[in-house]
């Protein structure tokens, strides 16, 4: 996992297994919206908090959380995806 510090936001990069999640399941239950790579960057900073997932290689997916104002870091939700992350990373 890498942590990304920015003014406005923290973003978490998990490593995991091809195909471990799907980004509409994970944006519902983390409560957040899906991050659309095709938008405009005005439009993407004016996004609450969001996921993106992408494939990295045939066998690696990033998860990308964007979490900003009011996203709770401590919730069981996204405790549960750290876990998975962890116990999904490539070895």
């Amino acid at each position: 996992m890498a942590v990304h510090t920015r003014r406005t936001m923290l973003a978490f990069d998990f490593h995991v297994k091809a195909g471990t999640f799907s980004q509409a399941t994970v944006a519902a239950e983390l409560g957040v919206v899906e991050f659309d790579a095709e938008e405009e960057m005005s439009e993407k900073r004016n996004l609450p908090s969001s996921v993106t997932i992408k494939s990295i290689t045939e066998h690696r997916d990033r998860v990308r959380v964007r979490a900003k104002e009011g996203f709770d870091v401590r919730s069981e939700a996204f405790r549960a995806l750290v876990l998975k992350a962890w116990a999904e990373s490539p070895k």
